[in-house]
């Protein structure tokens, strides 16, 4: 007989799974960026205007919805959105944004199905893209405005792939050609990077 979700707060969860740092929990984070774990915020049904009358605090108090929560899912809140995609990424985010994030953790009777475990994959690609905006920062370039190709000059794509280097036994933490370029690519589809 399937029970329902187990209700938890994002840092509960992430302290659960022995995430210390941002950066072991990206690949969580990551799984809720693609909703393959689901998210939300919990907001109050009834909320205030700034600087109420007297009639208006009684007319709260009177609401049939008053004292209750509604559910909003944690990706349909844009500025949300883009904090868990920087911390999926690895990047700095703002986790007193984060720490409102509730988790719907399946929960079920067999153990594979109620541990949420990271997928390797998605942390790989995350880590690759992250260093591509890591090496931005560095080259002080705005990874949401980056500079048009000039002819004859050489373009910030391959300013990056330069700083980065190639993966060699002398450079273990450069990238290879496919990895960088899938990399830039996958950062260009998300919108991470783009021209401006």
């Amino acid at each position: 007989m399937p029970t329902s979700p187990r209700r938890v707060t994002l840092p509960q969860f992430l302290l659960e799974q022995g995430c210390l740092d941002p950066r072991s929990a990206a690949p969580y984070l990551a799984q809720i960026a693609t909703d393959k774990l689901s998210a939300s915020i919990l907001k109050p049904a009834v909320v205030l205007p700034p600087n109420p009358t007297f009639a208006q605090v009684c007319q709260y108090g009177l609401h049939p919805e008053y004292g209750n929560e509604k559910e909003i899912p944690a990706l349909s809140i844009p500025s949300l959105r883009t904090e868990i995609q920087k911390a999926a990424r690895g990047l700095q985010a703002d986790w007193t944004m984060l720490d409102e994030v509730v988790l719907s953790i399946p929960d079920s009777g067999s153990a594979s199905e109620s541990t949420v475990k990271p997928l390797k994959r998605i942390t790989a690609a995350a880590a690759h893209e992250a260093r591509i905006l890591r090496t931005l920062e560095d080259l002080g370039v705005a990874p949401l405005a980056l500079p048009e190709g000039e002819q004859g000059k050489r373009g910030i794509k391959s300013r990056v792939r330069e700083h980065i280097g190639v993966k060699t036994p002398k450079n273990p933490d450069g990238l290879s050609d496919a990895q960088f370029d899938k990399a830039w690519n996958a950062a260009l589809k998300s919108g991470v990077i783009r021209t401006g």
